[in-house]
């Protein structure tokens, strides 16, 4: 590409080349700057240690200040009990439906549902 003296805004050859040794010359306009991989920790800041596991569960349940309901209870003691909306029979009729259906579509849920908590969930009986 060819770009006139008139276009870059210079009247003399030596402007020109001027210009043409600032923009393409030999110096970094933009120096490279290593960065290490792994950051230097300073000495003063400690290792993180683990903490113990008596530390992380609640000995009472937490209780919300407005409603009085119990929020979170110790889960070891625990386990929900979560009831499908639909049957065995359902959730296998629907997957048979066309995927226009909604049907098909809660059926598919379903079946997330129960993959996603391997068998601690069942359909409705």
């Amino acid at each position: 590409m060819v770009v006139s003296d008139r276009e870059l805004g210079v009247a003399t050859p030596e402007k020109r080349k001027e210009l043409i040794k600032r923009l393409f010359g030999k110096e970094e306009k933009f120096p490279v700057v290593e960065i290490p991989q792994v950051p230097e920790i300073p000495p003063e800041i400690e290792k993180a240690q683990p903490i113990s596991g008596a530390a992380t569960s609640s000995p009472q349940p937490i209780i919300d200040d407005q409603t009085g309901q119990v929020v979170l209870v110790d889960p070891t003691t625990q386990t929900p009990k979560i009831v499908l909306p639909l049957t065995q029979e359902e959730i296998e009729k629907g997957l048979t439906v066309q995927v226009i259906e909604s049907i098909r579509w809660l059926a598919e849920w379903c079946l997330r549902m129960i993959k996603k908590v391997r068998g601690k969930i069942k359909p409705q009986q």
